[in-house]
């Protein structure tokens, strides 16, 4: 299977009061160390960036693909829909992260690679029934119903879910991997952010 990776980084980041795409987290903004690390996990695959029209980015690497959202104010579907579209012509399944998990462990992405299968969709789950959708693979045949759903303004991944064939990876599959389960810690506030510095020794 071809595979393709994308980062999301189109938020708000209204809690954290700046663009989590270009806060510096040690020696590189926090979207080039996305990148990296998905790299790092998926080896030589494309990579792509779903991006807000008109955000401002760090300088993106020659060959990452920049897609841009076409209806801003949509949240995460646009970016997943822009993102899958843009690597629909080279890939046929996506690993998708998103640009604030800076603690993401690269050995937990073959894992999700394992395990899609013919689903539509895998995503981590938590025991508590909590899912993390922006930890997850996509298979590019998913990309019309994730335009239907944007059609019809069901914008919650959730409900996205719901009309998908959909595997839930537990996270304990993980921890052989990422025993603290850093890569479902999101960073959504200046509190936050300084707490993923500690734990990355920077």
């Amino acid at each position: 299977m071809r595979w393709g990776g994308l980062v999301l980084c189109g938020g708000l980041s209204s809690r954290m009061g700046s663009d989590k795409a270009g806060l510096q987290f040690g020696s590189e903004p926090l979207l080039l160390r996305m990148l990296r690390l998905m790299a790092e996990g998926l080896g030589t695959v494309p990579l792509a960036v779903a991006a807000a029209a008109g955000q401002v980015l760090p300088e993106l690497p020659s060959e990452v693909l920049l897609t841009l959202d076409e209806i801003p104010g949509l949240g995460p579907l646009e970016g997943l829909r822009s993102g899958i579209a843009g690597l629909s012509g080279c890939c046929e399944a996506v690993v998708v992260t998103s640009c604030d998990v800076p603690l993401l462990v690269p050995g937990i992405l073959p894992l999700l690679q394992e395990v899609l299968g013919d689903w539509d969709v895998v995503v981590v789950g938590e025991p508590d029934g909590r899912l993390h959708p922006l930890c997850s693979a996509w298979r590019i045949t998913a990309l019309p119903i994730i335009c239907q759903q944007r059609d019809r303004r069901e914008l919650r991944l959730q409900s996205l879910l719901k009309v998908l064939r959909t595997r839930i990876l537990v996270s304990a599959n993980l921890q052989g991997v990422d025993p603290q389960l850093d890569s479902l810690r999101n960073i959504n506030d200046p509190q936050a952010f300084a707490g993923a510095l500690r734990r990355a020794g920077l």
